[in-house]
């Protein structure tokens, strides 16, 4: 995300932070059964940070703590010098003064109020000074035709363009966006996402962005932090959860389906244990190795007369062994066809291998025994 500022009239404020603000986050909060774990820290200077999980791992908890809506059980959050929460101090900063652009799933509109009248209350000066920024801020967020209509009149999508709208207009000090996209359709999706990136690109203070959705992820964020069952297990680029994640569930939802345990045999060489076949690995085997990943794109179905991975890539290092295909999978622009490479029971998620194939490629049937090639740098070493 490009950091450089430009003229705005919704941040015309100075700023009152450093340049290396740091969010520090250590919570501890149980509800129930759950229990949320978590800590990490963030400046703005690495930019936008995503917070990536499934649903349930306490990704909008973590939010609602860091604004004030929950208060944790204990631990300590700050922004810069700022103490919000400190449970060894007693201290606990209420969330109308802790200066945060909240915006939560349920959308939180006042539903006593026109959307016109939400959005200004979310600003802080005199209302007849902030009308013309009000009408600025709902035609940019395509809501401009529904100010005067209450919450109850509003579509999902409009409640949360209006949501959006007020959260830029209270010019936070930290803006939490909480799956801002999830009750869009695909055209207005699009309008937000393009206004969302100008509005990010110009504010001047610390972004976290929640998504289940693993493209919001890749497209917003620069830094990610992955959730699972309460607790932080990884903060990492976001181009390394892509490229080279390294944890099971970093995989998985950066987009990961052939997974197979594994054990290891040498410096190079593992055994996968659900695929009952000896891999060769380009990079050195970790001793911690608990599972591999591969990429359904780095999967090929070998056809018969032809090089396994194409002329271009003859001379690459790759392993190939045999499975059967249990079903065909179609597509618009390609299909995905399931192999099972081990004649043995196998659940979705450890042994069976997604391989995607394009319209172009000879027709496969349910039964036929194929051969898959998988180069040696696309096996992924995880824990």
């Amino acid at each position: 995300m490009n950091k450089e500022l430009q003229p705005d009239t919704f941040y015309d404020e100075p700023s009152e932070m450093a340049d290396d603000i740091r969010l520090t986050v250590d919570v501890k909060r149980k509800l129930g059964k759950f229990s949320l774990d978590v800590q990490f820290e963030h400046d703005r200077s690495r930019g936008i940070l995503g917070i990536l999980g499934s649903s349930g791992c306490g990704k909008s908890m973590t939010l609602k703590c860091i604004s004030g809506v929950v208060r944790p059980d204990r631990g300590y959050i700050a922004l810069g010098d700022h103490v919000w929460y400190s449970s060894a101090d007693r201290i606990f900063v209420k969330p109308r003064d802790r200066g945060v652009g909240h915006l939560f799933q349920d959308y939180a509109l006042f539903p006593n109020m026109t959307v016109r009248d939400n959005v200004l209350a979310g600003m802080r000066r005199e209302k007849n000074e902030n009308f013309a920024q009000v009408e600025s801020l709902l035609q940019s967020f395509y809501i401009l035709d529904q100010a005067d209509k209450y919450p109850r009149e509003l579509s999902g999508g409009q409640k949360q363009r209006a949501a959006l709208a007020r959260v830029f207009a209270s010019k936070p000090s930290i803006l939490l966006l909480d799956e801002p996209f999830s009750a869009l359709d695909e055209y207005i999706r699009y309008q937000l996402e393009q206004n969302l990136f100008e509005f990010l690109e110009r504010y001047d203070g610390i972004v976290l962005y929640v998504s289940h959705n693993r493209d919001e992820i890749r497209r917003f964020c620069d830094q990610v932090v992955v959730m699972e069952d309460g607790r932080v297990i990884s903060y990492m680029p976001v181009v390394n959860l892509f490229e080279s994640p390294w944890h099971f569930s970093s995989a998985r939802l950066a987009g990961v389906r052939n997974f197979s345990h594994v054990e290891k045999r040498d410096t190079h060489e593992i055994f996968a244990k659900e695929w009952n076949t000896s891999l060769t690995l380009h990079h050195p085997v970790p001793d911690d190795i608990r599972l591999v990943g591969v990429r359904e794109s780095a999967v090929r179905i070998v056809i018969p007369d032809e090089h396994p991975i194409g002329p271009h890539l003859a001379r690459m290092p790759y392993n190939v062994f045999n499975a059967t295909v249990l079903r065909i999978v179609s597509g618009i622009t390609s299909d995905t066809a399931v192999l099972l490479p081990h004649d043995q029971d196998s659940d979705e998620l450890f042994g069976k291998m997604f391989v995607t194939i394009d319209k172009t490629h000879p027709p496969l049937r349910v039964g036929d025994s194929v051969e898959i090639a998988i180069s040696e740098t696309d096996i992924m070493c995880l824990k």
